[in-house]
């Protein structure tokens, strides 16, 4: 039986709820990136936010510690028991039990379940846990001289939430190990109960309403102890991997790295999660290239991820049915990095072989090449060569500073200009300012006009005077000062005076009635295809919205009509909107989704119905019906891992539906759905290279790009066509020319990129393109 069942059947026997493992994205919580312990989904129950589904609960909980307080991937492949993904198997009491049944169950289990010898196992309690001292000096077999104090016992999640002191055992492997219980590899830490008491805040420290205990042990350890090794890569698991990927080569760091990387990619792949340039998509991006780098040979990742998929597949059935999809994710970062990564590491040597690698060069290869700096300073590291790291940060904040220079230059003199237009689009207001430059600025002590943020764009209007009225263009904010940007359209303005100022209301309704409703598409993706859809950027304009969010594939037509007609109906249902501001605690509390890390402490939450609660700081509707209509106008992918929606709302959706009802088609991409048809195709084979080319009729762009990414996972080129001479080509992995060379090379003028290209050729000729590739396909591919 293995330890985990062993685990979970015992504790289910001391009557604990067996839980299966949370998400590795954590859920309404900016403090983590990822789930990095196994109490760490559990906060809200130690917290009191939420009640538990039991006071006594028992699970093995995924994690990954790649980021933040608790980061092992530096040490990973250096030591003998680091990883960036882990197994936690924890029993948890909330409310329930604390130290002496904490303490009787995990002795009880060690030594009678485990069969562990109790002169092995030795405790370290905390300076001032008195209780459990005398827990441990009373309980049966525990050698008094194996207990010491151990004034670092203390423990908490992260930066802030529960904490409090802990008392650890540990597993003595034997003097013939250089170490003692602080350091090396002699003595095993095996198992961590923590007392949890306080809750940490803003830097405050508070007692928790009820003291929780948070109790358990590290899978692989425990595994590697019960195999008899100290060391988690000779245990059966990593040992029958690393044979995989070579010659039983278990000390080599590369392979210890590759083995232990390719599980994190595998769970999180599983998870949800995309690789990004930020947050948790860049933590799973980071590992892919660090695995990359590592990797003996073209393929022991993939080989690994199979491994990994067929061998825990019984204990998580989502990787049997995930494996494409992880697959797929992992081939496509891998491709995408490889070019850059080739090309860097060549001018990466040569800097080192010249003895020219410093910080600069590393910026160079960063901000120029696009050369990952974290790989750059590894490989410095691994070669002795040292860097200062503070002045490449300095390098990147100075270019970061430069990138986004603001697109207006007014003189600022930190005044306060008051913000109203929540509840109101035309106010009087004073001038407090007014400068000239490419344009007129003005500064009132109060105005309507919102400022472009959160993705909403800025107001429009005017300003009027006695004498004179200004357009208001745009808007910036300097620091606590709101300008108003624009031209005097008739007479003049004058410092000092009272004004009357006016937002348009017809764009103000049409940014409100999209922003809300960007609110309620999300959290209906969300609804539908799960909490790992994560918004990536959003663009809220009068007649128009875009919505970016993660998500690996293309969403289908008909969920896209359902996830229509889902916000339709929040629309005609017409669910009363309501704001409130509070501080960032209360928001957590009362179920605001989190998506970012630094709110300041007063936050603004918009609640509509029971369908989203979210900070927001944009303006919105009073009540769905407002919104009168949304259509979706389109749907594609930006980015790997990133998709877009763009959508209407109102009378531009009115407009949209009228226009398409004109044209004798309420939905275009179902017509083609419909009507397309294929009318000459044929397969080649050349040099064991599977080329597809494909004729349709009545088939547009968007059809004939869906069809390639359906066939070229059966092919290495695909060539489609349609009867408007439009082309498309798409290249796989073995394809040595571009895509978009190829296409040229069949006489289609166009572009692309290496992958995929798109253009028009002049006179197709299906059985010309098919003799020129039989003909010259050498050349051409």
């Amino acid at each position: 039986m293995s330890v985990k069942k062993k685990f979970l059947d015992y504790f289910a026997s001391k009557n604990h709820l067996i839980i299966p493992s949370f998400s590795l994205i954590p859920l309404n919580d900016p403090s983590l990136l990822l789930i990095n312990s196994g109490m760490a989904p559990m906060k809200k129950f130690f917290l009191g936010q939420a009640k538990p589904p039991s006071s006594r609960i028992a699970n093995s909980q995924k994690c990954i510690r790649a980021g933040g307080k608790h980061n092992d991937l530096d040490d990973v492949g250096y030591t003998k028991r680091h990883h960036t993904f882990f197994e936690m198997l924890g029993n948890f009491s909330f409310g329930d039990y604390a130290h002496q049944e904490a303490i009787d169950m995990a002795w009880d289990f060690l030594t009678n379940n485990l069969n562990l010898p109790c002169e092995k196992l030795h405790i370290t309690v905390h300076p001032s846990d008195k209780k459990s001292l005398e827990i441990w000096k009373k309980t049966p077999n525990v050698i008094h001289d194996n207990i010491v104090f151990e004034k670092e016992n203390e423990w908490s999640a992260g930066e802030e939430g529960p904490c409090g002191v802990c008392t650890e055992i540990f597993y003595d492997h034997g003097g013939h190990i250089p170490g003692d219980i602080t350091q090396g590899d002699r003595f095993v830490e095996i198992w961590n109960m923590v007392f949890m008491t306080d809750n940490v805040f803003n830097g405050v420290k508070t007692k928790l309403d009820k003291p929780c205990v948070d109790a358990g042990m590290g899978l692989e350890r425990m595994e590697a102890l019960c195999n008899g090794t100290n060391d988690n890569y000779e245990a059966p698991f990593f040992a029958n991997m690393i044979k995989l990927i070579s010659k039983n080569d278990i000390d080599n760091i590369n392979n210890r790295i590759v083995a232990d990387h390719s599980r994190s990619i595998v769970f999180m792949i599983d998870a949800g999660v995309s690789p990004d340039s930020e947050g948790v998509g860049y933590v799973l991006r980071k590992i892919i290239r660090r695995a990359i780098r590592r990797s003996i040979n073209n393929n022991s990742i993939e080989i690994c991820i199979d491994y990994i998929i067929n061998n825990m597949s019984n204990d998580y059935p989502s990787l049997l049915k995930n494996r494409e999809k992880i697959i797929k994710v992992f081939h496509d970062e891998k491709m995408q990095f490889l070019n850059v990564y080739n090309q860097g590491i060549c001018k990466l040597n040569d800097y080192i072989d010249q003895g020219e690698i410093d910080e600069e060069k590393v910026f160079e290869l960063y901000d120029t090449h696009g050369f990952p700096y974290d790989i750059s300073f590894e490989i410095m590291k691994e070669k002795g060569i040292s860097y200062d790291y503070d002045k490449f940060e300095k390098m990147t904040k100075k270019q970061k500073e430069f990138s986004k220079l603001k697109k207006y230059h007014v003189e600022s003199k930190n005044r306060i200009t008051e913000f109203v237009g929540y509840d109101c689009e035309k106010i009087e207001s004073k001038i407090l300012d007014i400068q000239k430059n490419d344009k007129t600025y003005i500064l009132l002590d109060k105005t309507p006009f919102y400022v472009e943020s959160g993705g909403q764009k800025s107001d429009s209007g005017i300003i009027e005077t006695d004498s004179g009225v200004f357009e208001v263009e745009d808007m910036q904010k300097n620091d606590h000062e709101i300008w108003h940007i624009g031209k005097i359209i008739k007479g003049s303005i004058e410092l000092g005076q009272t004004v009357t100022a006016k937002v348009d209301n017809i764009k103000r309704k049409g940014l409100k009635q999209h922003h809300t409703a960007t609110h309620i598409l999300m959290s209906i993706l969300r609804k539908k295809f799960g909490n790992s859809v994560l918004q990536k950027g959003s663009s809220v304009k009068e007649d128009s919205l875009r919505l970016d969010f993660s998500m690996n594939d293309l969403i289908d037509q008909d969920s896209l009509k359902e996830t229509t007609m889902e916000i339709n109906r929040v629309i005609q249902d017409n669910i009363e909107i309501s704001t409130n501001v509070t501080d960032y605690e209360s928001a957590v509390k009362q179920g605001a989704l989190i998506t970012e890390k630094n709110y300041p402490n007063e936050v603004r939450v918009l609640k509509i119905g029971d369908i989203s609660t979210e900070l927001c700081c944009g303006t919105h509707v009073r009540s769905t019906g407002e919104i009168g209509l949304f259509a979706i106008k389109s749907h594609k992918s930006v980015a790997s891992g990133i998709k877009r929606i763009e959508a209407i709302c109102g009378m531009s959706a009115v407009n949209y539906y009228l226009y398409s009802e004109k044209q004798g088609k309420l939905s275009k991409s179902d017509d083609v759905e419909n009507s397309a048809k294929s009318i000459n195709r044929k397969e080649i084979k050349i040099s064991n290279l599977n080329i597809l080319i494909e004729q349709y009729s009545n088939a547009n762009a968007k059809y004939l790009l869906g069809e390639s990414d359906k066939y070229i996972k059966m092919h290495d080129l695909v060539i489609l066509t349609n009867d408007k001479n439009a082309i498309l080509v798409k290249v796989g992995d073995k394809i040595v020319k571009d895509a978009a060379e190829i296409l040229r090379n069949i006489g289609g003028k166009g572009g692309g990129n290496k992958n995929l290209a798109q253009g028009k050729i002049e006179k197709i000729n299906f059985n010309d393109i098919i003799d020129k590739f039989m003909s010259e396909s050498e050349g051409m591919i």
